[in-house]
């Protein structure tokens, strides 16, 4: 999968997951590099989940993608793929705390999250607040993914998260796939509201008759 990263609505940098191609960040950084792709979104490595990495792997993993001409884009963790009831404010804010120390590790400040699956918002406000106010004081730039079944992938849910929280630290992760599984319209719900938040979209093998061709075409002439 890979992410437009836009530092002007007219400028925009290709990365990628590249742990998509293998475990092993020799053959990633290889296969980067053959395709001229200079930024990488940090997920797994050594067949380990980003935020299950060591201090001393991350260090090796920042010497040989130094070494290979290769930046970290983002760390892309998991954070907040919980329901409400399984998980709570103070677990997953320990994670951000963690995904903060990596991505300094390794050279970024970007972290892509999720928000939790849930439809109350007096649970779902408080619980964002909490890693929205410590990405502010801790310098940290929040990437929200509108993924599967979780609050922000419904077009509302994500408006209002947006409308509450977005600033710089807060911004949106937009895959335009996600949508269309959950029964929704990849431009038509998202677009234009999401343009003055966007910081990142995720375009990915998808197929559902022409709608994904299409809606690339779409997307990328929006922007």
């Amino acid at each position: 999968m890979f992410g437009l990263c836009f530092s002007t609505m007219q400028d925009w940098s290709l990365s990628a997951f590249a742990d998509e191609i293998d475990a092993d960040i020799h053959v990633q950084f290889r296969n980067l590099n053959d395709h001229g792709i200079r930024l990488l979104d940090l997920r797994s490595a050594f067949g380990k989940n980003v935020m299950a990495l060591t201090d001393e792997e991350l260090k090796e993993l920042s010497t040989q993608a130094k070494l290979a001409g290769i930046s970290v884009n983002c760390i892309g963790s998991p954070i907040n793929k919980v329901t409400t009831k399984e998980g709570s404010i103070e677990e997953e804010l320990s994670k951000l705390k963690r995904a903060g120390e990596i991505a300094g590790m390794v050279g970024t400040n970007r972290i892509r999250i999720f928000s939790p699956e849930g439809d109350d918002w007096s649970v779902i406000e408080p619980w964002m607040a909490a890693q929205v106010e410590y990405a502010q004081k801790n310098g940290l730039n929040l990437l929200h993914e509108n993924d599967g079944h979780y609050y922000g992938a419904y077009p509302e849910n994500a408006k209002q998260l947006f409308s509450v929280f977005g600033c710089e630290h807060f911004r949106a992760a937009y895959d335009f796939a996600n949508p269309i599984h959950i029964g929704f319209r990849a431009m038509d719900d998202f677009f234009p509201w999401i343009l003055p938040y966007l910081e990142t979209v995720h375009l990915k093998d998808f197929t559902h008759g022409n709608i994904a061709t299409n809606t690339i075409k779409e997307l990328l002439g929006s922007l």
